[in-house]
């Protein structure tokens, strides 16, 4: 609902503020609502990505909406929803533009995570060899 007003970012009229007024009833609804991941065991920690798009629901341009949520230890913790940058001719090819968009995040997200791993490491070695080289000094 908020990436529907969004689009009238511009120029709200009375509806779209008294379906703002909803979004913010809402919020202050579920402020005490929160995020819990459960500790699981190795074999159970799964990372679960969902995409889905509706095929030329706007009927005013015809594009088509593309979203995706990923799950971590069955709690949700990143989602999108946007409008497709094509109009598509066939339900197949949206949700086609949809899986491969969340591919590409994926990718993303994984070189970032392969790179932080490997400051984590080098800084382990360097405390490591920083670490040892004080003992060698201090045995002499």
């Amino acid at each position: 609902m908020i990436n529907l007003i969004a689009q009238f970012g511009g120029n709200l009229g009375i509806a779209h503020l008294e379906a703002v007024k909803c979004i913010f009833c809402y919020l202050k609804d579920t402020m005490d609502f929160g995020l819990v991941l459960e500790r699981q065991t190795k074999e159970s920690f799964n990372l679960v990505r969902q995409t889905d798009s509706n095929w030329a629901q706007d009927s005013d341009n015809y594009y088509s909406v593309g979203r995706f949520i990923f799950d971590i230890v069955r709690g949700s913790v990143s989602w999108s929803s946007k409008k497709q940058p094509t109009i598509t001719t066939s339900s197949v090819e949206a949700e086609y533009i949809a899986s491969a968009s969340i591919m590409l995040i994926i990718r993303v997200v994984l070189h970032l995570l392969i790179i932080l791993l490997a400051i984590l490491v080098l800084s382990i070695l360097t405390f490591g060899i920083i670490l040892f080289g004080s003992i060698l000094s201090k045995e002499k």
